[in-house]
């Protein structure tokens, strides 16, 4: 069964931030459904939070959903497909989740989602603890 950016998410959410698994299935809905409107609401706040992603951003959900989304769109464009045909199927039907390509080359996965991260925000630091749990849960061809 392919993988998602959600089960992957829920994944990483588990393994960082336990404690916001509790709104995790809220959250992710939000991202799925509006991405944009859900990085906003996202934004770095001086408030903290129980998963001590605060100083990232308030919600490690929606943030390991976008770092996912956007390493699953850069491996997909390394893959040979124009940038729209990558864009194009994902997210098509608002609110619906996306299947992630297989990945063996680990490092490269690793590069991406600290890129991406950072791109996000993410401290250096943290960058590579979430690529850590995004590689050690990204499902790999069998």
């Amino acid at each position: 069964m392919p993988q998602t950016v959600v089960e992957l998410a829920r994944d990483v959410v588990a393994e960082l931030a336990p404690g916001e698994l509790k709104d995790f299935d809220f959250l992710s809905q939000a991202y799925l459904d509006n991405p944009k409107a859900a990085r906003r609401a996202g934004q770095p706040s001086n408030e903290p939070n129980a998963s001590g992603w605060s100083i990232a951003v308030p919600f490690l959900t929606t943030l390991a959903m976008a770092v996912i989304t956007d390493v699953g769109k850069d491996l997909t464009m390394t893959a040979g497909q124009s940038a729209w045909s990558a864009l194009k199927g994902r997210f098509a039907k608002k609110g619906t989740d996306t299947e992630l390509p297989a990945v063996d080359d680990e490092e490269r996965l690793r590069e991406l989602a600290i890129q991406a991260a950072a791109e996000h925000g993410v401290t250096p630091e943290n960058a590579v603890r979430l690529a850590e749990a995004i590689v050690k849960g990204w499902k790999h061809p069998r």
